[in-house]
């Protein structure tokens, strides 16, 4: 017996009663209605989650949830909802105001309306999709929307939030549910008014149910809790106050904030299977104890021997009774239970409470799946000298049990005969539903005996604890939606390790310590994607072993929270918990038992925290399959933004935009085509943004050396339908040598730029191999990029023949890429830079700062990509620099000693470069007869021209030093001085009379025959004419009576003759003659080897002359040809 004696008053008169405790539901009969009405939510929101199968079904009608919510229309709406209200004031001994109660109503009977007016403009819109109805569906969506929004806040006023939690938290559910179906119908309402302007889409919808999915959640738990505390600071508390708000308040709140989650339609699809776990108690029983504190056991005596700690999850297999007889009759003296954990029913845990050596006993047996739906209790009472009444005679206990649909009855006599075993219908309990959700099982049968003052009698008190019929016996895992397993429904754990549940997670948790194993059985051979849902304040590896299947992951921390003396698991809010995949999928046998056993891989530290919650079970099939493929596409899209604005994200690259694109267009456009344009729109909106940000020309590689774009040399290749990039991507070969390399680059103009700044240049590298990235502003930034060629491309592979058996392809054009097939493999072991992308070595980003800016100046940011030796090479893409931000701290500070030192150093050069300058300068104004360059004197030759443009050549720094190609610090007074050169060059070329005399521009303005060429000989055109009826020729215009030089130089080789005819219209005929023998001549000003110049004199008498050019035999060699008239 037990030690801890209880001394309990007693009244006079006999009464002969029966209790009934059917479930902790109806344990007390003023609450009945509004519990009724919780449990009966809870069970139909269960119910519904576990069959929506269909995403173009609502999940639950408002018309379902009403009746409930609303019993009785015409005779008072508010009637459930004030019994909440008063629910609340009972369950804390407190009193909302008539006003505030009054204004609680009318918001709650205003949802009412906005729900039933919306739901009729949706079923109208089901029944006819026309522009009308989805414009009436969706204004009326959204006025439902916003009633709440700015109803609920009413719910919850700070000195009544405790009482009013029971409404706030239906209405909450309601709201959810409506949004709910704002994400699964938005997009369709709005492609049925394609001109409505201003509507919200299924994805803006979906990122507010997010937030009140946590708001709700986060609330309604801490209110619950903040009720609870309060009781149990009162000073004069009673246990069955404190554990009827707590029972009361997990039926109503607790067990429906379970649900809030489920709500996500992206994550959850096509439905999910969830369990309760949680565990409540009846009342105390002898029922009379009810009117106060028991004397002389305090609260805490209570707690500890009435309920259990948290623990794994049990189920009863046996209950042994046993009574004692006093003079009066028979008390319950004792009870032995016998418990197994979920599975492992041939292995049983026995708990005593009372006394078990007394004789009379009985054995109430519980068959595999068969549980205690509910039990009555016969009690007879016993008057004592007219002053002392006994509670506890024990007449008869009926235990109603349920077992494949069916109800038993097992009695408990005093007389020890049981009754017989009948089959009996399913009751139908809260308004005539037969749903199993519904009920729960007797779980627990906890008994303490105390002695009755001023008697030798004993009587005993219980308080029966209770679970949840959701929870399935055998971890069955549903072959059509997803099956969500508590991990306290584990047959092992180490000790410890389970701890009380923060309220919105169903039940206890597990803190995975060292390891735990479950069992659990598909009911069909399949695939499955297993997830944990689990919190973590830290990075800790586990091992998951699913049967003979094995996968190693790494937990990401969800909170930063310590573990230590003043953390406590309420403390945790909803978005503390976090999903996490295994990458690979695993195939579970069908009606097997699997062994699935979890261990922590690091040593456990104190306050080094892994929680878990429950393991998720999604099956994989063609549906699924394209399931997530929208919702991984959905979730890539999401995250691409800021706060889903129209921002995009810092570091988001235009590599994984294109990567997202791949995914957005591997939905399918079957099943989700109205998805998919949406998702392509935003896709493509964020390209543009990507675009706008990028502050390169032309980033695609579309218009290689045009005007503002890339400048590259020839061994520069556009490489297109390459399987890592979307789109064009870039080849640099090898270089011949290093005074000759591969080379891309661009500048970015001064005016784009900001001071001050730093800027990111960013892009992906297939494979690379000496490739040379140089940023050059205050100087370059050398940077060698090594880039392994170590990617793979998986599932791909182009067929001998590829318009072969191109049904079985996904691809719709003969040897096109399937990018839905693809999939990236990185070599772990690549070398991995700070500088890279999330430590991909084939995504690099590099910074480059700004000072000051002038765009007089206009120095700019010169990017340049090159290849300088023979076995160098590279293939990259998705190239962008973008604005990261305005320097400050010690980034300030460097940029702006780095420019002070290349400001010295560039005064400095640009000194010698003006000496030099004058000088070059001084020589070619010496070259022409007037001060604007617009004659030569008359006495220049051209050695007069080289030998000036030799001086031009002195000046240094003229091209930078990183590619020689590039204009450097003194490019424009070299050019200024160059142009001046060229212009005498021109002003040589001027006096010629015939145009294109020397054949720079090929044959152009010459008549030639098809056997003749204009080759480079030593950086010179000259023509080239090796047949004898080849021939070039060239009409011109001159001044009659007035004379002109023919200047000829030319060489011929072999034997014959080569000419030079000139004639007029008037028949003259002069001609220069050349030979392989000609000797004495003038040669060439180019001293191009055996050339000679030969002149001839002529004095036309038309004004229009003709020179031919041809030969006999052999081959004529004709560097140019000149007609210079003479001066007067």
């Amino acid at each position: 017996m037990d030690k801890h004696i209880n001394k309990i008053g007693v009244q006079s008169t006999e009464v002969n009663s029966e209790s009934i405790f059917f479930n902790p539901e109806v344990d007390s009969s003023d609450t009945v209605a509004v519990v009724s009405a919780g449990i009966v939510v809870v069970g139909t929101i269960l119910t519904a989650f576990a069959s929506f199968v269909n995403p173009g079904v609502v999940l639950i009608s408002f018309g379902t949830l009403a009746p409930v919510l609303w019993p009785d229309p015409e005779e008072d709406p508010k009637k459930i909802w004030s019994q909440f209200m008063k629910h609340g004031e009972d369950l804390l001994n407190q009193t909302i105001s008539t006003a505030v109660k009054e204004i609680a109503l009318a918001h709650l009977n205003g949802f009412k309306d906005v729900l039933t007016y919306y739901e009729r403009a949706f079923n109208d819109w089901k029944r006819n999709p026309s522009a009308n109805t989805a414009r009436l569906v969706s204004q009326r969506f959204e006025n439902a929307h916003f009633n709440f929004v700015s109803n609920m806040p009413q719910l919850q006023l700070p000195t009544y939030d405790t009482l009013l939690l029971s409404c706030y938290t239906e209405a909450a559910n309601l709201h959810l549910n409506l949004l709910h179906q704002g994400v699964q119908f938005a997009d369709q309402w709005n492609a049925d008014q394609p001109h409505s302007p201003m509507l919200k889409s299924s994805g803006t919808y979906y990122d507010e149910l997010l937030v009140y999915i946590e708001k709700y959640i986060n609330y309604c738990t801490k209110t619950y809790h903040k009720g609870l505390n309060h009781l149990k600071e009162s000073e004069k508390i009673t246990w069955d106050a404190y554990n009827t708000y707590r029972r009361e308040m997990t039926l109503i709140v607790l067990d429906l904030v379970a649900t809030f989650p489920f709500y996500d339609i992206r994550r959850f699809p096509r439905g999910v299977e969830l369990e309760l776990t949680r565990e409540v108690y009846t009342s105390l029983d002898p029922p009379g104890l009810n009117a106060g504190p028991i004397p002389e056991i305090d609260f805490s005596y209570l707690e500890d021997h009435l309920t259990r700690p948290p623990g794994l999850f049990t189920w009863l297999s046996d209950i042994e009774l046993y009574t004692e007889s006093v003079a009066e009759g028979d008390y319950l003296s004792g009870i032995r239970e016998s418990k197994y954990y979920t599975g492992n029913q041939f292995f049983t845990m026995k708990n005593i409470y009372g006394n078990t050596n007394r004789l009379s006993k009985q054995l109430i047996t519980l068959l595999p799946g068969e549980f205690i739906t509910h039990l009555s209790i016969n009690r007879g009472f016993q008057t004592i000298a007219g002053i002392n009444k006994l509670y506890s005679l024990i007449q008869k206990i009926v235990f109603t049990t349920f077992k494949n649909d069916n109800e038993y009855q097992k009695n408990f006599n005093v007389n020890n005969q049981n009754e017989p075993q009948e089959t009996t219908n399913y009751p139908n309990d809260y308004g005539g539903s037969n749903s199993q959700k519904f009920k729960h099982n007797l779980s627990h049968f906890p008994l303490i005996i105390h002695q009755v003052e001023f008697a030798e009698y004993f009587h005993s008190i219980f308080a029966l604890g209770w679970t949840h019929n959701s929870v399935n016996s055998q971890n069955l895992i549903s072959e059509s939606v997803s099956t969500q397993i508590p991990l306290v429904k584990a047959y092992e754990v180490t000790t410890n390790s389970v701890i009380r549940g923060p309220g919105f997670t169903g039940g206890d948790l597990i803190e995975l310590r060292d390891k735990c194993s479950i069992k659990c059985k598909a009911s069909s051979l399949k695939k499955y994607a297993i997830s944990l849902f689990y919190a973590a304040n830290n990075a800790i590896a586990v091992s998951i072993d699913v049967g003979d299947s094995g996968a190693g992951v790494l937990l990401q921390p969800t909170f930063s929270r310590k573990g230590n003396n003043n953390f406590t698991i309420q403390d945790l809010n909803y978005k503390d918990f976090q999903y996490h995949t295994l990458l690979v999928d695993i195939e579970l046998p069908e009606s097997e038992e699997i062994h699935i056993h979890l261990k922590r891989e690091d040593d456990y530290e104190e306050g080094v925290i892994l929680l878990i919650d429950k393991l998720e079970f999604k099956p994989i099939d063609e549906n699924y399959t394209n399931e997530m493929n929208l919702e991984k596409a959905k979730k890539a899209v999401n995250v691409l933004f800021i706060n889903a604005t129209n921002a995009l994200k810092m570091d988001v690259t235009d590599y994984h935009i294109d990567q997202v694109a791949n995914l957005v267009e591997c939905i399918s456009d079957d099943l989700y085509a109205k998805e998919k344009i949406k998702l392509l729109h935003a896709i493509k909106f964020a390209k543009q943004l990507s675009q706008a940000r990028n502050l390169l020309s032309d980033p695609n590689f579309n218009n290689l050396n045009a005007e503002n774009s890339w400048t590259a040399n020839t061994g520069v290749t556009i490489i297109e339908g390459d399987p890592l990039y979307k789109g064009r991507a870039i080849q640099l070969s090898a270089a011949r040598d290093e005074n000759f390399p591969t080379y891309l680059y661009q500048k970015i103009d001064e005016s784009l730029l900001k001071p001050y700044t730093r800027y990111q240049l960013r892009g992906f590298v297939e494979g690379s191999q000496d490739l040379e990235l140089d940023l050059v502003r205050y100087g370059a930034t050398d940077i060698v990029m090594n880039v392994p060629g170590d990617l793979e491309i998986l599932s791909y592979s182009a067929p001998i023949n590829p318009c072969e058996e191109i049904e079985t392809r996904l691809d719709t054009t003969c040897g096109a890429l399937d990018r839905c097939k693809q999939s990236n493999y990185v070599n772990s072991a690549a070398d991995v830079r700070p500088d890279q992308v999330n430590g991909d070595p084939h995504a690099f980003s590099f910074h480059i700062d700004t000072g000051t800016t002038d765009n007089n100046r206009n120095l700019g940011i010169w990017i340049i990509f090159k290849i300088a030796t023979p076995d160098g090479y590279a293939t990259f893409g998705n190239l962008e620099l973008i604005e990261l931000g305005p320097l400050s701290g010690e980034a300030l500070a460097q940029v702006q000693r780095k420019e002070q030192k290349w400001g010295k150093n560039t005064t400095q050069k640009r000194e010698e470069a003006a000496k030099l300058y004058a000088a070059a300068k001084q020589t070619i104004n010496q070259l022409f007869a007037d001060s604007q360059g617009t004659k030569l004197r008359f006495d220049t030759e051209f050695s007069n021209i080289l030998s000036a443009d030799k001086l031009v050549y002195k000046i240094r720094d003229v091209y930078s030093e990183v590619l020689s190609v590039i204009p450097g610090l003194n490019y424009d007074l070299f050019m200024e001085l160059e142009n001046r050169i060229q212009n005498a060059i021109d002003l040589y070329d001027a006096r010629n009379t015939v145009t294109n005399g020397e054949f720079r521009n090929g044959l152009a303005n010459w008549m030639a025959s098809s056997n003749t060429e204009v080759r480079q000989i030593q950086d010179t055109s000259v023509l080239v004419l090796s047949s004898w009826n080849a021939q070039v020729a060239q009409s011109l215009n001159v001044k009659p009576d007035h004379g002109y030089v023919l200047r000829v130089t030319a060489k011929k080789e072999g034997i014959g003759n080569g000419y030079v005819t000139i004639l007029d219209c008037a028949n003259h005929i002069d001609t220069l003659t050349f030979s392989s023998c000609d000797s004495g001549f003038t040669t060439s000003s180019n001293e191009l080897a055996a050339y000679v110049t030969k002149t001839l004199e002529i004095f036309p008498d038309t004004d229009q002359i003709r020179i031919e050019i041809g030969e006999t035999e052999g081959t004529f060699y004709v560097e140019s040809v000149d007609l210079i008239r003479m001066e007067d």
